[in-house]
């Protein structure tokens, strides 16, 4: 029995119901290698067209349905300017063959009206859960309007004097959804050592770049370029650089219990 892999409007069963009339069974499956965006206007879907192109790495979400070759003869019938192609997709973890609908000209990159775009949210939302949805469908209109890297360039005036070092703050960046940890570069000069202290995160220090004595509690260890250190909650630590040339480091911290701790920690960084 044919497979037609849907990926837009056609998710939503009542769609489906209307294009396909019936169907044998359908399950969520995946289009591996291609990314899912919009292009041009499409009047006959209220402003939109979904689109796939091809995309090392990249995954479509969708939903397979399995049908009958009746079915495939009608779908050709009224294309409404796609045109069946089969591809491989991924049901579970098994590859099948299976039909996809692709508009016949793929037109420049364009974001959807707005009723579209919840349409096909509303679609996905009944197999995917809606987290899940709203992200993978804010990055395909991301991809409209090419501003899909998010880049903190390099500015020596980012770093501040923190800590007794020079500290880079990286994350929290209001760029990203949510930011579960932070981190920052810092930079120690020769002969200098990071303040000693201690809070209720769990915390790691990645070495990038010359040598130290770390003191955790008052033991001490050298550490080098690519050591690791990890910090448990409440932990006294401190950084010596113990060479001749800088000492980098990224400090990645996570797990804070309460509101108090971040509000020291800020008003500490402000100083």
């Amino acid at each position: 029995m044919p497979i037609l892999f849907s990926f837009g409007l056609t998710c939503n069963l009542k769609t489906a119901k209307n294009d396909l009339v019936t169907w044998n069974s359908y399950s969520k499956a995946s289009l591996k290698d291609h990314i899912y965006t919009f292009t041009g206007f499409h009047a006959d879907f209220n402003g939109g067209t979904s689109t796939v192109i091809e995309k090392a790495g990249g995954e479509v979400l969708g939903i397979a349905f399995d049908i009958n070759e009746e079915q495939i003869e009608i779908i050709k019938k009224n294309d409404y300017g796609y045109q069946l192609k089969q591809k491989e997709i991924y049901i579970a973890d098994k590859k099948v063959t299976a039909y996809i609908m692709e508009p016949l000209v793929i037109e420049e990159l364009s974001e959807p009206s707005l009723s579209y775009f919840e349409g096909v949210k509303t679609a996905l939302s009944q197999h995917y859960p809606k987290e899940i949805v709203s992200r993978y469908l804010d990055r395909a209109l991301k991809r409209t309007k090419k501003t899909g890297i998010n880049l903190q360039k390099y500015n020596p005036k980012s770093y501040k004097n923190e800590y007794g070092s020079l500290l880079r703050r990286i994350y929290p960046w209001e760029t990203t959804l949510n930011s579960p940890f932070g981190s920052g570069i810092i930079i120690v000069p020769p002969g200098e050592s990071t303040e000693p202290h201690c809070h209720d995160e769990e915390e790691t220090f990645i070495i990038l770049e010359g040598e130290g004595v770390i003191n955790v509690d008052n033991e001490k260890e050298k550490v080098y370029s690519e050591d690791v250190v990890y910090f448990e909650p409440f932990s006294v630590h401190s950084l010596y650089n113990s060479g001749s040339k800088d000492l980098k480091f990224l400090a990645i911290w996570w797990g804070a219990v309460g509101v108090e701790q971040y509000s020291l920690e800020n008003k500490h960084w402000k100083q």
